[in-house]
């Protein structure tokens, strides 16, 4: 379950922020999240499927991690420029 926490804590930031795409009107980008998350975690679970299985969870939950960083980056960007940040 340790292996899973950089996933865990990620989603537990990112994921009340997600309402900033539906107020925005621009809830369609949240397809960009979705093909990351879907694509990341499996593309880190068939890169270390020889390494273990720890090391293949710990590679899931890492890349998941980084799914929700770039979702993350993704709702600064749009919430700056609903602000008119740029």
């Amino acid at each position: 379950m340790l292996l899973l926490l950089p996933m865990w804590w990620s989603a537990t930031v990112v994921s009340p922020l997600s309402r900033v795409l539906i107020v925005s009107g621009r809830p369609a980008l949240k397809l960009v999240f979705d093909l990351c998350y879907l694509v990341l975690p499996m593309a880190a679970l068939l890169a270390f499927k020889e390494q273990g299985l720890e090391r293949a969870v710990l590679a899931y939950g890492v890349a998941a991690a980084l799914a929700f960083a770039i979702y993350a980056t993704l709702l600064v960007r749009v919430q700056s420029r609903r602000h008119g940040g740029g």
